[in-house]
């Protein structure tokens, strides 16, 4: 619980009269603030139902996006969802009707799932040259 009162003197002994590190002649490595570069892409996968997706799979999708992607590990890719994009289509097929010609509708609920995610990436520690060439 916070007093009432400011504390009445610093809580540190006096301040050193130098600084206590040289600083560097050179710049430190690391990403700077305009450095990393988020792309956020999606894929659609046919035939994939999105209820049944668990931890595993999302790792798998991970590493098999980052596969085909130079530069990036799976530990780039973060934000993850997998949504239904299932449809309901109908199909045109041949009639049981013994009349020639005749044709039907039927209906198909056509499975798929939607994965988005993103893929953020330090253009310095990567092979990129910049960040036009990353997206």
């Amino acid at each position: 619980v916070p007093t009432g009162q400011p504390s009445p003197l610093p809580t540190t002994p006096v301040p050193t009269p130098v600084p206590t590190q040289v600083p560097s002649l050179l710049p430190t490595v690391g990403p700077t603030e305009g450095d990393l570069v988020t792309l956020s892409a999606s894929l659609t996968f046919a035939g994939l139902d999105a209820t049944s997706i668990s931890e595993d799979d999302v790792s798998a999708l991970k590493t098999g996006i980052a596969s085909v992607l130079d530069g990036v590990s799976a530990a780039d890719i973060d934000n993850v969802q997998v949504v239904d994009a299932s449809s309901d289509r109908r199909l045109l097929g041949a009639s049981a009707a013994p009349h020639r010609g005749t044709q039907n509708w039927r209906r198909r609920l056509a499975t798929a799932a939607t994965v988005t995610f993103d893929v953020s990436v330090s253009i310095s520690s990567s092979s990129y040259d910049d960040a036009s060439s990353f997206s």
